[in-house]
């Protein structure tokens, strides 16, 4: 059975040591040693799990934590803060940023074993999620996308377009609702939405369903002429 790929960040060597020794049998450890230059190193691995010491100089695990939300190819890896601080302030301020879990150093190693495992069986298993809808197939975990059992090529816009769409298939979806889902800002241009809505639907144009936008700019599904 292949290992799970580990990338973990502490500004401390000895820190980083123990961990290689400890866990670097039961998972592929990558570890980096100054948060400011990692982000594009973890872009690059795309590991399953991501560790990070909270207490760094520079720019902390908190503030890295940030960032990798903000990566469109990462954001969606699990993130484990590790810390040797266990106050209730310091816990809820770094939960707070959405981590899947916070490690503490006094923890044993059988204790952080168990919780990494656990984050890791629980990311597997939302990667084996896809999304269906009349002719259309989507898997959560490739971003690839099939339409009458045709592979479709989309952007990773186009794609998070449409998923948005599948998801809320039942309901009229508000154009800015729609924008700020895709591009985490109401900022922007309407053209740019519509452009990506034409580019979408010429790619899918036999999915079973067309995308309309009414004049109130609520976007419907509504089936193609000749299905039922």
């Amino acid at each position: 059975m292949n290992k799970y790929n580990i990338f973990y960040v502490d500004d401390s060597p000895l820190n980083l040591e123990v961990f290689q020794e400890d866990f670097s049998d039961t998972y592929n450890v990558q570890t980096c040693n100054c948060s400011r230059s990692c982000l594009e190193k973890i872009i690059k691995a795309r590991p399953d799990l991501i560790i990070l010491d909270v207490h760094m100089p520079h720019m902390s695990g908190m503030d890295l934590l940030q960032k990798i939300r903000e990566e469109d190819i990462i954001k969606d890896i699990p993130v484990m803060l590790y810390s040797v601080d266990d106050s209730d302030e310091n816990l809820v301020n770094g939960l707070s940023l959405g981590p899947e879990d916070f490690l503490l150093r006094s923890m044993s190693k059988a204790h952080i074993k168990a919780r990494i495992d656990s984050r890791l069986d629980s990311f597997q298993k939302s990667l084996k999620a896809s999304r269906s809808f009349m002719n259309v197939t989507l898997e959560l975990n490739d971003y690839s996308v099939k339409v009458d059992d045709q592979k479709v090529s989309l952007t990773l816009i186009e794609f998070k377009i449409l998923d948005f769409l599948l998801k809320n298939h039942e309901t009229r979806v508000m154009k800015e609702e729609l924008i700020e889902s895709v591009w985490n800002t109401v900022n922007v241009q309407p053209r740019t939405l519509n452009t990506h809505l034409s580019n979408l639907r010429s790619k899918i144009k036999n999915a079973g369903f067309q995308i309309k936008m009414n004049r109130n700019n609520q976007i419907l599904l509504l089936p193609q002429k000749g299905e039922h």
